[in-house]
This record gives structure tokens, sequence and C-alpha cells, in this order.
């Protein structure tokens, strides 16, 4: 079935509506796109400062190089926070 709204693809990034119903319906009609490896990710936020994290973050990445890892500070109304990304198949 073809999907209602066209499939944009832009540096291999699918693009998709937001609409659940438009979704399911552009998912359904791409399943072959979506064949292969999972792709997973998850985001966690800590308090703890992104200087104590670095070199046990470095070390989990020697450890397991076909995973990223990536960390990233930021402040929030005088709260600093730091949030962890780790992403792999």
């Amino acid at each position: 079935h073809p999907a209602p709204v066209p499939l944009v693809v832009l540096e291999g990034v699918h693009i998709l509506p937001g609409i659940p119903r438009l979704f399911q319906m552009m998912v359904s009609a791409q399943a072959h796109r979506f064949q292969g490896r999972r792709f997973h990710a998850v985001s966690l936020f800590t308090r703890v400062g992104e200087g104590v994290l670095a070199t046990p973050l470095a070390q989990v990445a020697l450890e397991h190089p076909e995973v990223r890892i990536g960390s990233y500070p930021k402040g929030q109304e005088g709260e600093d926070s730091v949030k962890i990304v780790v992403e792999g198949r």
C-alpha cells in the first residue's frame, strides 16, 4: 500500500510524519527499508561532573569499540548536568 505522504531521505536519515496514523502507514509501506541489524540508543542524565566521568567512559569506549559513547554537559537554571548517550547495533 502506498503511503499518503512522500518518504524523505536526507543523508541516510529517514524523515517520517509525526501523526501516528500517517507514521504507521509510512512504516508499513516502507518496511523493506528497515531490515538488517537493529540500532539501539539510550540517553542517561546525571549530575556527576563530566570530568569525573571522562576516564570511566573512555575505558568503556576502549573495551567496546563498536559502541559510540558521547557526553554532553549542560547547565540549566543553576543546575549542571551531563547527558550520556550510548549507541550501537
